[in-house]
């Protein structure tokens, strides 16, 4: 994964087998190599179990800023349970206004869910929500996040680019 993060835009890629599922979404997974991280976009990934050690054939893309794997062409899972070590996550809700990042980094925000649909957005504790605003990035089942609909959460995860011109900091819980 770190070697395939400076890689230039569609460069085909492979992921070692040393290559963990660190988080899912309903469309695709994080893969880490235990330094750094990347989003590997595809069903193929999101069929992917967390702890699963996996080999990864894709596309080097960036997507929001923030490098990825897309086009996915072959996944392979060396082995399954492995234990998942996430680095000590950054809350960045108090500067969040500013905040701007070109890798996968762990974040954490604090703010109110407003659950729409597919779209699963945070005002955040302090900042304007004109200016930015958190976005949970296709949440899987298990987190159960529509339950949280109008509460106060705090949500750790990988980050995913900022959308929208900016004003959404997207994170894969």
């Amino acid at each position: 994964v770190t070697e395939i993060i400076p890689a230039a835009d569609d460069d085909m890629v492979q992921t070692l087998p040393s290559t963990i599922v660190v988080a899912l979404t309903t469309r695709g997974a994080i893969l880490s190599d235990g330094t750094s991280a990347l989003y590997a976009y595809g069903n193929s990934a999101a069929a992917l179990k967390i702890g699963d050690g996996v080999k990864v054939s894709a596309r080097k893309t960036t997507y929001n800023g923030v490098p990825e794997l897309t086009d996915i062409t072959d996944v392979f899972v060396d082995s399954e349970g492995n234990a998942v070590n996430h680095p000590t996550a950054t809350d960045i809700t108090a500067t969040a206004a500013e905040y701007d990042a070109s890798v996968a980094e762990y974040i954490k925000l604090s703010g109110t869910l407003s659950v729409s649909g597919n779209y699963y957005n945070m005002t955040l504790d302090g900042i304007d929500p004109e200016t930015k605003m958190g976005s949970i990035v296709y949440p899987v089942d298990e987190l159960n996040a529509k339950s949280f609909d109008g509460k106060k959460i705090t949500v750790t995860g990988y980050f995913n680019g900022l959308s929208s011109k900016g004003r959404y900091i997207n994170i894969i819980a």
